[in-house]
């Protein structure tokens, strides 16, 4: 009695596999670039501030063959796959931090390779310039 109140077993599967397919269909980029810039110490004279960044895929489909990132033009972290036995759902390991001058304005840029043979080098993600906090 129960099964004939929600439906027969064919017409749910085809129910979930239509909700999954929207569910994909709306996220356009999945691939994104976040940031943030922290001071290390509160006390007086010692504080350094530290720029955090990551690379994240919301769908964990990017297998990626290498990928780079900047911090105002200059090379802080460079990931690249093995290209015998690549790793995939790789981009989860592209974050890190580096040191930067407080009480200024900071922009991160990164660029990707996807896996495949002759994929091109592509920005990825959008992010404005952070701001970092005055030192103490």
């Amino acid at each position: 009695m129960i099964s004939k109140l929600f439906g027969s077993p064919a017409r749910k599967i085809a129910g979930g596999l239509a909700l999954c397919t929207v569910a994909v269909a709306a996220q356009a980029d999945p691939i994104s670039l976040q940031g943030a810039c922290r001071l290390t110490s509160i006390i007086a004279g010692q504080g350094q501030c530290q720029l955090e960044y990551s690379l994240s895929d919301a769908a964990f489909s990017a297998s990626i063959k290498s990928a780079t990132v900047r911090v105002d033009n200059i090379l802080v972290h460079r990931y690249v796959n093995d290209t015998a036995n690549p790793v995939g759902q790789s981009i989860i390991y592209v974050s890190g931090s580096t040191a930067v001058s407080c009480g200024a304005s900071h922009l991160i840029t990164a660029f990707m390779v996807r896996l495949g043979v002759g994929m091109p080098n592509e920005k990825v993600g959008t992010l404005p310039a952070i701001a970092c906090p005055p030192a103490q």
